[in-house]
């Protein structure tokens, strides 16, 4: 089993029974309260934004019988529900755990985490679920200041983005050698990934893709190295600010690259419309 655990409180009065509710993706916010009080806050769940999870959790209190009512955001989407419904208790990402991790009682938060995202972007960039799963796990690493793992799962990130781009490109062609080793049955090493890659990144340079793309990419590359094999390399807040705003124009791009190719996002990087 994948995702975390969330830990909540029965909300019926003079119970306070703790439960725990499933969930398959990390870094995600979690809200509860009485299913009697979903009118009160529906409007201001509607005005929180896009990135909420779709449908109603409901977890039923085996001591009471009565269920809490549990909606879980991502970060940007809680950020605007937090300030228009103070009083509401609020699961952090931190406090959650993983399936068959010791569960600790934890108090419900009251203010929001001030560590804005590693990796910001918008909803429309979110062009595939791994892609997704992994900006949220970098993110999550960065406002727990877990940096080294952060700046290894960047690498990862731009790893995979790779990858794929070179795959649409050579895959119709029976090229696979130049994402892949058939002798190893492994993907190529990010180096030559990155090397390959750079040899057709004129055909994107029409989407915007530039010189200082390719630099910041091969310097994600080369940091993410450090932090994965490196016992003396110790990364800080510092330094990983120092990278983001590289790091977010480099992911940014490229995800728009695979968002264009797969006809899902026009050149200029707005989703186009679905016919009906």
């Amino acid at each position: 089993m994948s995702g975390v655990v969330i830990p909540i409180v029965c909300q019926t009065e003079d119970c306070g029974r703790n439960l725990r509710l499933a969930f398959d993706k990390h870094g995600w916010y979690a809200f509860y309260f009485k299913p009697e009080e979903y009118s009160k806050f529906q409007m201001k769940i509607g005005r929180s934004g896009e990135d909420i999870q779709k449908g109603i959790c409901r977890v039923e209190c085996p001591l009471c019988k009565k269920e809490t009512m549990v909606f879980v955001m991502r970060k940007r989407s809680a950020q605007k529900f937090k300030d228009l419904a103070q009083e509401i208790p609020m699961v952090v990402p931190g406090q959650m755990y993983l399936p068959g991790e010791k569960a600790e009682t934890s108090v419900p938060s009251r203010k929001m985490p001030s560590q804005p995202d590693f990796i910001d972007i918008e909803n429309v960039y979110r062009v595939d679920k791994v892609y997704s799963l992994l900006i949220d796990e970098i993110n999550t690493c960065f406002e727990y200041e877990a940096f080294s793992s952060a700046r290894v799962m960047l690498r990862k990130l731009v790893e995979n983005l790779v990858i794929d781009i070179l795959r649409f490109k050579y895959e119709p062609t029976n090229q696979h050698k130049m994402y892949f080793d058939d002798g190893t049955n492994r993907f190529l090493p990010l180096k030559s990934l990155v090397l390959n890659f750079e040899q057709i990144s004129g055909d994107y340079v029409k989407y915007g893709f530039t010189k200082n793309h390719l630099a910041s990419i091969k310097g994600l590359r080369r940091k993410g190295n450090e932090s994965a094999h490196s016992v003396v390399d110790f990364v800080t807040k510092k330094k990983m600010i120092s990278i983001r705003k590289n790091a977010n124009a480099a992911v940014i791009m490229l995800l728009r690259i695979i968002g264009i190719i797969k006809g899902v996002m026009d050149e200029k990087g707005r989703l186009v419309k679905k016919k009906k």
